[in-house]
């Protein structure tokens, strides 16, 4: 099997902060994004995943990376959004396995 060349970076903070994490993501090297906006829905005994609240309104940044931007731009984007902080929301990666409909080819 392959290596990854590429990586997708997924974001989740509180509504309105995807601005936020896009610019961070910028300054480090990544071309763009998407954002989406979302709610939780769940267990209605279950409020929080990885302490991040579900019962709110929230966005969530998708950024396809190079491999090598990766943990650079995901450790600022977790320092500066104070990630470790109980409910700022949290981050995790995939390896991108193929990819089509962009304009260059991964």
């Amino acid at each position: 099997m392959n290596k990854p060349t590429h990586h997708a970076l997924i974001v989740f903070v509180a509504r309105g902060l995807a601005d936020d994490v896009m610019d961070i993501a910028r300054d480090g090297g990544a071309t763009g994004g998407t954002i989406i906006h979302a709610r939780g829905c769940g267990h209605h005994d279950s409020h929080s995943f990885l302490s991040f609240p579900l019962d709110t309104e929230r966005d969530i940044v998708l950024i396809v990376l190079p491999v090598e931007l990766t943990r650079p731009i995901a450790h600022a984007i977790a320092e500066q959004m104070q990630l470790d902080e109980p409910g700022n929301g949290f981050l995790f990666t995939l390896d991108i396995d193929q990819a089509t409909g962009i304009a260059k080819p991964l």
